[in-house]
């Protein structure tokens, strides 16, 4: 994963040194025939749904870090599993408050593509509502974040370290609450992801519609995300036999 994670940035600079003439087109190293990038293997994170309701019903200490850490990876479970790079890069201006909607650009996208960045939509739920209620800035002018973490004063660089100690925060807090109820995951924010996807594919939504919801280019993305089916699940579907 690494060595991927690491290669895909260099392959990204031989492309635009070919495109800028600065290397020859037949000196990449990349493609068919040639080197090929290696993909990690993608371990399911998604949680039981006994757990999830577990985490719903969790009372955290009011105000606190605790709280807060639970609210936010809630709300990344509840809204299309949004990572919390996204979570804290939301505005007000990405939510229809009347809808109950809300349409965001994934960083991730908006940092690797130029175009077709198409924006991912999902509902507002009173749970959400009332994550932003407690934690969501007073301000709400369209510009303005929806959650204190960030400002737009702040670089590129202040900012992701921002990001990076907002989601340290809460999976170290979220590993506690786990411990608490019985989880037995080393829990974090992306299992709130996986869970979302998951929970969906339980439910027998299409995963086209799943794919569509986490902001992904192609289906086959998103069968990394998605883990098991149930047992009775399992059964029923094997029934048709």
């Amino acid at each position: 994963t690494t060595v991927g994670i690491y290669l895909r940035h260099v392959r990204a600079v031989y492309s635009e040194a070919v495109t800028q003439g600065v290397v020859a087109k037949e000196n990449y190293p990349f493609g068919r025939k040639k080197y090929v990038i290696p993909a990690g293997r993608n371990v399911k994170k998604a949680l039981a749904q006994e757990d999830i309701e577990n985490l719903k019903a969790y009372q955290a200490e009011p105000g606190s870090f605790e709280q807060r850490s639970l609210d936010l990876w809630l709300f990344s479970y509840y809204s299309n599993g949004m990572n919390l790079a996204d979570v804290c890069r939301l505005r007000w201006r990405d939510l229809d408050l009347k809808a109950h909607t809300f349409h965001f650009v994934r960083t991730k996208s908006a940092r690797t593509k130029k175009e077709n960045q198409t924006p991912v939509s999902g509902t507002l739920r009173t749970e959400t509502l009332e994550i932003i209620e407690r934690w969501g800035n007073r301000s709400r002018r369209a510009d303005d974040f929806v959650f204190p973490f960030l400002l737009d004063e702040m670089d590129s660089r202040k900012q992701r370290a921002t990001v990076l100690q907002v989601t340290k925060v809460t999976n170290n807090w979220m590993k506690k609450i786990a411990k608490k109820l019985g989880i037995e995951v080393n829990l974090s924010s992306y299992h709130a992801r996986h869970s979302f996807a998951t929970a969906l594919l339980r439910s027998e939504v299409p995963v086209g519609f799943i794919s569509q919801k986490l902001g992904h280019a192609s289906l086959k993305t998103t069968e990394n995300y998605l883990g098991s089916f149930t047992d009775e699940q399992t059964r029923k579907y094997l029934e048709v036999l």
